[in-house]
This record gives structure tokens, sequence and C-alpha cells, in this order.
């Protein structure tokens, strides 16, 4: 996953387009974000929730549940637990555009470096 562009169609935040079971969605690149989310329908099946609770972001406080996702690979990069919340979902709505997610700090930080190159609307991961 070196080199990856950022979506066009996407107005007022950095997204990416990743292709997860032979369907492309967006994914939010969120920096300030601590933890991944992931639309509900992606997680696979047999995946263990871990804990469930309030979660609070910029959208606001809602409701999710932290799951332990065995087999789940982006662009190469395997996560091991994201959270699963309907707040993507009201994104979505906001904007337009299907998200499948936000990638967060924990994904970001499984790279040697992340550069944002706005001028020419690309993001650089070095493994």
């Amino acid at each position: 996953m070196p080199i990856v562009k950022m979506a066009n169609d996407v107005q007022g935040v950095t997204a990416i387009k990743l292709r997860i079971r032979n369907k492309c969605y967006h994914f939010i690149v969120d920096t300030g974000a601590t933890q991944s989310t992931i639309i509900r329908e992606l997680i696979p099946e047999g995946s263990k929730i871990v804990k469930r609770g309030l979660c609070s972001g910029a959208g606001g406080v809602f409701s999710a549940s932290l799951y332990r996702i065995n087999g789940l690979n982006i662009e190469g990069v395997k996560i091991s637990e994201f959270l699963a919340d309907d707040s993507i979902t009201a994104m979505s709505i906001a904007h337009g555009v299907t998200f499948g997610g936000l990638l967060g700090i924990d994904f970001l930080s499984c790279f040697k470096s992340v550069t944002f190159d706005y001028g020419k609307r690309i993001i650089e991961f070095k493994l």
C-alpha cells in the first residue's frame, strides 16, 4: 500500500478508496481518531465483541461495539480490533458517499511513515 490517491468525490474530509471483499469503499483517514471504525456489514461472521459502550468523537456521543476481528486485511495491513458503530452511516448520508469506515491512529501506526501530499492529492504509506 505505498501510494493511495485521495478520493476526489468526497468534500470536507480526507478519504481514500479501499477494496474489501471485492467491493470498493471510501474510508475517512482521521489522524485525530485513536481507534479505527468500520461499518457493521464489513465485520466478518464469527467476530467476537470485546466491549460495548458509549464513545465520543467529533460527531458527538454514540453507542459502539468493539470487535476482535480475525482475517480482515485492508490493502495488506491486518487490524485485529475495530469499533463498529452507526456514526459512519450518518457520515455517509451527510456526504452522499458510502463510507466503509474510518482509519485512525491504530491503523496509521502500522506504517513506518505516512505522508499526506494535498497538492498531489495522495497519501504515501511506507512499511
